[in-house]
């Protein structure tokens, strides 16, 4: 795999964008699951952009801010011991619109409890990163890769079938991207890889 290829997967498929990305997705490819067909266009419109803004903006805006006042030294965050103060301070973002959502109830909820599971990921992120450097680009995409084997079971979600392939495929590419431009091993990959998969499995048989 080409260098420039490799970054361009990378950037695409960065895990800031892919909780907002995946509520998108889910919302075209499998909306009764989590009874997103019940929002008409607008009140959807406005539910992505408040997921946007708290999974997206503030978290991009929260890490130029720390390199900015100097507590983290690149805005990539290269330095595992800087990765830990990040992730704690981006999952509690997501736990805050969580509690929002979850408090409003009603069809709200199942979002909340999908938010919930994306927040414990980024917790174990910075917990694994106090010891050792993991992949958020994997334990994202394969976060996501667990969710949809879940809904795909517990809602006999025919139509994800197809998706769950392509995921799978996608990681493979992720994967490839990262071990190419030498962000990881293929040991912080695999760590990465499992942790998702594992958080998201176990989150949504305990909480849905």
């Amino acid at each position: 795999m080409p260098n420039k290829l490799a970054k361009i997967i990378s950037y695409l498929f960065h895990p800031i964008f892919l909780p907002f990305c995946f509520f998108i997705f889910l919302y075209y490819i499998s909306p009764s699951s989590l009874y997103l067909n019940a929002f008409s266009i607008g009140n959807f419109f406005t539910l992505s952009l408040i997921i946007l803004v708290y999974t997206s903006i503030f978290p991009i805006l929260l890490v130029y801010w720390l390199f900015k006042k100097k507590h983290i030294s690149s805005i990539h965050i290269d330095q595992r011991s800087e990765r830990p103060k990040v992730y704690f301070l981006i999952a509690g973002l997501y736990l805050a619109l969580s509690y929002f959502l979850f408090a409003k109830g009603g069809i709200l909820k199942p979002t909340s409890i999908l938010l919930i599971i994306m927040s414990t990921n980024i917790i174990g992120l910075g917990l694994i990163s106090l010891k050792t450097k993991i992949s958020a680009h994997i334990s994202a995409i394969s976060g996501i890769l667990g969710i949809c084997i879940m809904l795909s079971i517990k809602f006999d979600e025919a139509s994800l079938f197809k998706p769950i392939i392509f995921i799978l495929i996608l990681t493979g590419f992720i994967a490839s991207s990262r071990l190419k431009l030498g962000a990881h091993t293929l040991k912080q990959i695999l760590l990465g890889f499992f942790w998702g998969l594992f958080n998201s499995i176990i989150g949504f048989i305990f909480l849905f």
